[in-house]
């Protein structure tokens, strides 16, 4: 894991916060959902397939898992690759949820090609470090929705609502 390191803490009552603290290295990747008074309810959630994509299986886990926490129906994929193989064989997608730095196939051109199979689907690009991608010619992570690692969960739900 290249000398990064995780602490989850989890509650052990219903409504006690998820924290997943991070350090304050640049690279460093993590996942914050507060627990503080939501303006959304998991039934917003309920309806919604999404596909999962990262590289690093550790966050990929933990994110499907907070996502199932919040009521979405989640697949994972760990390369860009997988992900178009479980698009083109399950193609009732609502949600392309993909890192953007990954080894290969990265997320935006995986975006890219995801919206030339399903232009209506969302995609919603996350990502420490974009430059990488970016610099390498593959276009602009503003095609695309884009949130900053780490982010929120409520971060995801208000795109979803405002229909990125």
């Amino acid at each position: 894991m290249n000398g990064r390191g995780y602490m989850i803490t989890l509650p052990t009552y219903a409504q006690a916060p998820v924290v997943l603290p991070h350090n304050n290295k640049s690279n460093q990747a993590g996942l914050i959902l507060h627990g503080k008074q939501r303006d959304f309810s998991r039934s917003e959630t309920s309806s919604y397939k999404v596909l999962l994509v990262d590289d690093n299986l550790d966050l990929l886990d933990l994110a499907a898992v907070l996502f199932r926490q919040w009521g979405f129906e989640v697949h994972t994929a760990t390369s860009g690759d997988e992900a178009l193989e479980t698009l083109r064989d399950t193609p009732d997608f609502d949600l392309l949820f993909t890192d953007v730095v990954m080894p290969g196939m990265n997320g935006i051109q995986l975006g890219h090609e995801t919206r030339k199979l399903y232009p209506s689907m969302k995609i919603i690009l996350v990502s420490g470090y974009p430059q990488e991608a970016i610099s390498a010619g593959h276009g602009s992570i503003y095609d695309f929705a884009f949130l900053s690692k780490p982010y929120r969960l409520e971060d995801i739900v208000k795109l979803l609502k405002a229909g990125s």
